[in-house]
């Protein structure tokens, strides 16, 4: 057995390299600590580095992490039972059925204060490859359950979810119908590139534990986007037809002088239909008009920080001069510049059609009123948050910075993932 149930047989140091055990804590990006008193002990155990080759799965867990665990010793001291506390809410001893000591957030909290604050080099080079796109899973891949994927917006990264992340899983019923995983990117580089590298991740997922297409709750997976990261999960079930390569390039793909692997580099990330998993989207204060920022003093000053240094790149412009579509100051657009409201490539993007298949959602923050804006959560407008198409938009007092972490935001998501996981799909995948 192993994580994915309780964790029995096995020695201490057969999967993880540290523990710690729980006492005392706090951490305030949480606003809640599930827990109860019960039998064993709550630990922390951190998972070795090669321990996701021992489980088969190199490329979508991480190479270390913070996992909660119940240790429970028979009572005739033969062995110590590991128990995963999401799984386990009591234990049978002697016959006796007792409760479990447990402790849901002891290893959200014991990641946070550890996680490395990469946000602004991974804003600010985004062409380093620590910063390439990463999908990973919170615990191995398990079977029959749902995945919700979530993406982080700009200048941000996967904790931006522990709230959400740590509400959600101290629903024993949600937790028996879905798994979480997240995306993690570069947040200074085009969205388009880092919805590509979703797409491939998750196509090269599907091949990894699915390859004959058996497990359905795979092809009803739902993905969660704040910010720009809304705008990726959109893009995941856009058709690009021709319009994307349009707005980028001055001549047909097939003309580009290039080396075969960049041609098909720039056929992943601008030609793509939607993705087959993908089957619900839920949109957090997705700026699909843009934002005003972007286009003001602040954002072209982010804007022009952003190292674009890129010999790849470098070398497919000047094999190819006037091949493509440069903006005013002679450059291809980053991530700021294609949140500009004036910006014509992201008129392009908002403009594709989508999957009619695909279930949307919104919410939307109003913390901020404005004099001549309106409603707005002090980064997006209200108008630029809505979209057509989706089958609920609610609206949250919150600012754009806090809108992940609000009660409405948490209880929205909660209510929308209830609905997805009790709804009769009779069409899933295929988009």
């Amino acid at each position: 057995m192993d994580l994915r149930a309780a964790l029995v047989d096995r020695a201490p140091d057969d999967d993880f390299q540290h523990w710690r055990s729980v006492g005392l804590y706090r951490q305030t990006s949480l606003s809640h600590q599930y827990r109860q008193a019960g039998v064993g002990v709550s630990l922390v155990a951190i998972r070795k580095n090669n321990s996701a080759e021992r489980w088969g799965e190199p490329d979508f867990l991480p190479p270390a992490s913070a996992i909660g665990v119940t240790a429970v010793l028979e009572p005739d001291g033969s062995r110590l039972k590991l128990l995963n506390p999401l799984n386990c809410e009591c234990v049978e001893l002697d016959g006796a059925e007792l409760p479990l000591a447990r402790d849901l957030t002891a290893s959200l909290a014991f990641g946070l204060h550890h996680a490395e604050n990469d946000v602004w080099q991974n804003f600010f080079f985004p062409n380093r490859p620590e910063a390439a796109g990463q999908l990973a899973m919170s615990e191995p891949y398990q079977p029959g359950k749902i995945p919700v994927v979530f993406i982080h917006g700009l200048i941000s990264s996967r904790t931006v979810w522990a709230e959400i992340y740590n509400e959600l899983r101290a629903s024993p019923e949600l937790m028996d119908r879905y798994q979480f995983w997240s995306f993690q990117y570069s947040t200074g580089a085009p969205f388009v590139r880092s919805a590509g590298e979703l797409r491939a991740q998750l196509t090269a997922l599907a091949e990894h534990y699915d390859p004959e297409g058996r497990d359905p709750a795979l092809r009803r997976t739902v993905l969660v986007g704040h910010s720009m990261g809304g705008l990726i999960a959109r893009l995941l079930t856009a058709y690009s037809g021709e319009e994307v390569w349009n707005g980028v390039a001055n001549l047909p793909l097939d003309m580009v002088a290039t080396d075969e692997y960049t041609r098909g580099r720039l056929t992943q990330q601008l030609y793509f239909d939607p993705h087959p998993l993908v089957d619900r989207v839920v949109m957090i204060a997705a700026p699909h008009q843009g934002s005003a920022l972007a286009g003001r003093c602040l954002g072209r000053l982010g804007s022009a920080l952003i190292d674009q240094e890129n010999p790849e790149l470098d070398q497919l412009l000047a094999d190819n001069q006037g091949g493509f579509k440069f903006d005013e100051r002679g450059r291809l657009p980053n991530s700021i510049d294609l949140l500009d409201p004036d910006q014509p490539f992201l008129k392009i993007l908002s403009g594709l059609p989508h999957s009619p298949h695909v279930r949307y959602h919104s919410i939307i923050g109003t913390g901020r009123h404005l004099v001549l804006q309106g409603w707005t959560d002090g980064v997006v407008r209200v108008d630029s948050a809505r979209v057509d198409g989706v089958e609920s938009e609610r609206y949250v007092p919150a600012t754009h910075t806090t809108i992940c972490r609000d009660p409405d935001t948490v209880a929205e998501l909660e209510r929308i993932l209830w609905r997805h996981s009790e709804q009769d799909c009779s069409w899933t995948g295929g988009n």
